[in-house]
């Protein structure tokens, strides 16, 4: 591909974007995914405590306490793994 580098940082804030759009589609409430190790498909932060999603878009990522800063629906994984979204084209 030419002038586009879509290296892996790129990929896993794609992957997990479409995640967010899965999750919570424009105009719900915020949502809260914790309770199981959740990959960021980043080096510097493998792995996190929980996700929030806000308006279809990754909010934020890091420690349950600080995503649980205001209303949103909690989803505990139970200790399944969430992984960033892939997509086979094929």
């Amino acid at each position: 591909m030419h002038g586009f580098s879509f290296n892996r940082r790129r990929f896993a804030q794609a992957s997990l974007a479409g995640l967010a759009a899965a999750c919570a589609p424009r105009g719900q409430e915020d949502i809260i995914l914790h309770g199981g190790p959740i990959y960021t498909g980043l080096a510097e932060t493998p792995r996190v405590e929980a996700v929030r999603i806000s308006g279809g878009h990754i909010a934020f990522a890091g420690a349950l306490a600080d995503a649980r800063a205001g209303r949103a629906r909690e989803i505990d994984l139970g200790g399944a793994a969430a992984f960033p979204g892939l997509v086979d084209a094929h």
